[in-house]
């Protein structure tokens, strides 16, 4: 078979004296025999030799490898970068090897470090000897040489980047990205990289999940400093949600190029986009702040989302975590906080039933700051469905009760801006399961909020209030467009 794109960093392989394994000659991190076609492996292990016992611990006389004991097949680049190959305790190993022990076939590109290694020289007949710090090891070998050794984790990385394209280290990238990255031997994941704008190119799923690894190593990747750029259609319905979790803002910019060999998307309007679609993202990974829940696909966003599209094939159900905070929900952001979003196109069915108290919005739940929407389209539903009734938790000078607006549910600031924005959702509002006087604020665009700078709205969806087995839906202020006009000297444009 086929072993590829793998790699084991700090293995703990750990066999106790006496244990019964009369017929285990060899120990391994990764292979044992290889008989069919390994390439691109990697194991690095930088624990401490003594403090934090690295290497292979087997005791009872064995042949040990780092990587692979014996290859019959086809073996090639991979490397190894160890401290110590067998745990300094052991005593009784016949040989170790920081890579390959027995080579019976084809190997190419295979390198290795070891930090305990004083000396290699290459005796000329292919074998060379291994002069080892004898206060860790105590023995030198003789043995064929079945794969380069490097003497610095610098030529390592030089060696193993040349030999493929593969291979990421920090030369991939721009000095400031290297920085945060801080790749101390190649790895192989990573991301196309143009240096000249600093923008990294999302070309598939994988370099999507990636970007969120990159979120969650440090929050300079999520910066207004870096950009992300998809080039193609996502599809992210088979992947688990918990990877496209990041509990922070999206500062960056995140934004789709135009690709006219893409399946084409067709807006409300009946207008064609280019631009790459993500499928079916989670927008169940909520962040708090400020005491608020946030769901999106980007959950808050303070820097750019633009030239995407957004469809999601099942409706989205189960927004009703257990604590009592008020929820930011949209299908895009939950809360767009001073950032922007241009250029979306959007389709999808939200459930809020026992969601609580909430803003909600097709695109965003709220808008807040300075932030602005733009050339938008969105179709669908949100249906508010059957609520318990709430206490009305304070958030300064955010309005009480529910808010739910085609595009956006709630805009607290009279700083944002609204433009040209056409929403064809359909919205139905909450019953309650008793009596109540909690507010609903529905609009066709705006559910409640300021709108000093909002213009070239439309709406082609329609609006249901209550229903015919439930008619408990407190005090109600809906419009075609805005659900509760805030502020007097404002003015809207439509």
């Amino acid at each position: 078979g086929t072993v590829k794109n793998i790699g084991l960093i700090s293995p703990s392989i750990i066999i106790n004296a006496g244990t019964n394994l009369s017929n285990l000659v060899s120990v391994s991190s990764l292979i044992g025999l290889n008989t069919g076609n390994v390439s691109y492996t990697y194991v690095t292990d930088f624990k401490d030799p003594v403090e934090e016992e690295a290497g292979i611990s087997a005791a009872g006389g064995y042949q040990i490898s780092t990587l692979m004991y014996s290859n019959e097949g086809v073996f090639n680049n991979s490397y190894t970068a160890v401290n110590i190959v067998s745990n300094y305790t052991i005593t009784d190993y016949i040989s170790f090897h920081e890579i390959l022990t027995v080579n019976k076939a084809t190997t190419s590109n295979l390198y290795y470090y070891n930090a305990s290694i004083n000396q290699c020289s290459d005796n000329g007949d292919n074998t060379e000897t291994v002069v080892y710090n004898n206060g860790l090891i105590g023995k030198n070998f003789t043995r064929e040489i079945n794969a380069l050794y490097v003497s610095t984790l610098s030529l390592l990385n030089d060696y193993v980047t040349d030999s493929s394209e593969n291979w990421y280290d920090n030369n991939s990238y721009s000095s400031g990205i290297a920085a945060n990255l801080n790749i101390k031997t190649p790895i192989l994941r990573g991301i196309e990289f143009e240096s000249s704008t600093n923008t990294f190119i999302i070309n598939n799923e994988f370099d999507y999940i990636y970007m969120y690894e990159l979120f969650n190593m440090s929050a300079f990747f999520s910066s207004e400093k870096v950009t992300y750029e998809i080039t193609n259609n996502l599809y992210l319905s088979s992947f688990p949600s918990e990877i496209f979790a990041y509990d922070g803002s999206i500062k960056s910019t995140i934004k789709g190029r135009e690709n006219k060999s893409l399946n084409s998307i067709y807006d409300v309007s009946n207008q064609v986009s280019y631009y790459p679609t993500i499928f079916d993202a989670c927008i169940k990974n909520y962040v708090i702040t400020e005491g608020i829940e946030c769901y999106g696909v980007f959950p808050w966003v303070t820097g750019t989302i633009e030239n995407l599209n957004f469809y999601f094939s099942d409706t989205i159900t189960g927004l009703n975590s257990d604590s009592n905070n008020i929820k930011a929900i949209g299908l895009v952001s939950g809360y767009v906080e001073g950032g922007n979003i241009s250029n979306v196109n959007v389709y999808g069915n939200i459930d809020l039933s026992g969601a609580g108290r909430y803003y909600s919005g097709g695109v965003t739940g709220i808008l807040s700051g300075a932030g602005s929407i733009k050339n938008v389209t969105i179709s669908g539903s949100i249906n508010a469905g059957l609520n318990n009734t709430f206490t009305n938790s304070s958030v300064a000078d955010f309005v009480d009760g529910i808010a739910i607006g085609g595009i956006v549910g709630y805009i607290p600031s009279s700083l944002g801006t609204l433009e040209e924005c056409l929403s064809a959702i359909n919205i139905y509002g909450a019953t309650y399961s008793s009596d109540t006087s909690l507010y609903q604020q529905i609009g066709g665009i705006i559910g409640a909020g300021y709108t000093n700078n909002a213009s070239k709205l439309e709406n082609k969806g329609n609006i249901t209030i209550g229903s015919s087995s439930n008619n408990n839906i407190g005090t109600v202020y809906t419009a075609g467009i805005i659900g509760r006009h805030l502020g007097l000297a404002n003015e809207v444009t439509l």
